[in-house]
């Protein structure tokens, strides 16, 4: 079995351990203490958050096909767009099945600093920029900084969410499984160069 495989593999596992443990709808202790802790960071954190967020968007989606047109990659193109949407429509509809409550000021003992519509788990943000992620890093991304960059960014995506307050980290890890292997199908099914 390939690297890709098992992490793909991985990746479906961990989404369907998350959702068990998210279908519980109140955070357990540890993960309601680890979303105050990166809620509790520097106020002076939101504006970069709420920009790097941004990498888990619809419009994130549309910019990193083009740029790949833009580049003549066509087929990885595809691949991005299938992946990210993909990634928001299924989590989209898990979020519909499960209806996991997102933080609140009872539950997060603070007031969020982003208040989100809908239900939370798993995360479309974490589950975009983890599909485009991986797509890149199947295709395009080549050596440690190129590679790590785009993996930055993934990640960091998922903490902006816990930050500000928009999802527990439940459902930035379950969005982010999510994301992998919307990604890796793509992949797999269009065959990018």
């Amino acid at each position: 079995m390939t690297s890709d495989k098992r992490a793909a593999l991985g990746a479906g596992v961990l989404l369907v351990l998350t959702g068990v443990l998210a279908d519980q709808r109140t955070p357990r202790s540890l993960e309601r203490s680890i979303g105050q802790w990166v809620y509790d960071w520097p106020d002076w954190l939101e504006t970069p958050f709420e920009l790097i967020q941004q990498t888990g968007t619809l419009l994130a989606i549309v910019l990193v096909a083009a740029g790949l047109v833009v580049t003549g990659r066509y087929r990885a193109a595809g691949a991005a767009f299938v992946a990210g949407a993909g990634a928001w429509l299924a989590s989209s509809g898990l979020k519909e099945i499960v209806e996991r409550p997102r933080p609140r000021l009872a539950s997060l003992g603070r007031v969020p600093r982003e208040v989100a519509d809908g239900f939370s788990w798993p995360s479309s943000h974490a589950a975009i920029a983890a599909a485009l992620a991986t797509v890149l890093l199947l295709t395009i991304a080549r050596g440690r900084v190129g590679r790590g960059i785009v993996v930055a960014a993934a990640v960091l995506v998922a903490v902006a969410r816990i930050y500000l307050g928009a999802h527990w980290g439940l459902d930035v890890i379950g969005g982010a499984a999510l994301g992998v292997l919307a990604g890796y199908v793509a992949v797999l099914v269009l065959k990018p160069e």
